[in-house]
């Protein structure tokens, strides 16, 4: 064995206890991570925008723990709060949606100024997208129980290999339905556009009424 190989193979040896270090630090307390920007994604709604943290891979469908710096690892503050992950595991940016209610949680994240540091646990779930693309994928959504599905279909659209999906995507009122945007653009930009059907469906006064949205 040559020095220079016994060297490289002494190098990996060494990092690998330190990366195991790394990963159950980071399993224990959450990525370091900092927000980047917040929108207005429908009617009360609001998406954030943080930092992807450093080796964090995801599969689309995948849900995180979410806190603030100085939040409590038990949670019994209130304020770690679990989130689908909205963005595709493409995306440089981890992206995360919730209907703005009146809880601890939410009224410390409606303030957190941009460049606040928070703490993002996972993944985790197994929620995701199955590899069988021969049998067709049938999502069922209502209000912000989307955003999986968006990181479904965000993914979808930019991988060729995906089975043929339907989306049904449920609100009481079109202003409520998030994401809008960005679900047309994801069902007009995919490799197969005929394999995806978007359908929203609302509840008037006088009952069902249905609109086509793609």
């Amino acid at each position: 064995m040559s020095s220079s190989t016994y060297s490289q193979q002494s190098r990996c040896k060494l990092s690998s206890p330190v990366e195991s270090a790394q990963e159950g630090q980071y399993a224990a307390i959450g990525h370091p991570s900092r927000l980047v920007g917040r929108k207005q994604v429908a009617e009360g709604t609001m998406a954030f925008q943080f930092e992807r943290p450093r080796n964090f891979l995801f599969k689309a469908g995948q849900f995180v723990d979410l806190a603030p710096l100085g939040a409590r690892p038990d949670g019994s503050d209130g304020l770690t709060h679990a989130f689908s992950i909205a963005s595709s595991p493409f995306a440089e940016e981890i992206v995360v949606a919730t209907r703005m209610r009146d809880t601890a949680f939410k009224r410390a994240l409606s303030i957190l100024a941009i460049g606040a540091e928070v703490r993002i646990k996972g993944p985790m779930g197994s929620f995701t997208l199955h590899k069988n693309v021969s049998r067709p994928a049938v999502f069922l959504a209502g209000g912000i129980g989307i955003t999986p599905f968006l990181s479904m279909l965000s993914y979808a659209a930019m991988n060729k290999l995906h089975p043929p999906i339907s989306l049904f995507y449920a609100n009481r009122y079109l202003e409520d339905a998030a994401f809008m945007d960005t679900l047309r653009n994801a069902f007009q930009t995919c490799i197969e556009p005929a394999g995806l059907d978007l359908l929203c469906r609302r509840a008037a006064n006088n009952g069902l009424g249905g609109a086509r949205c793609a």
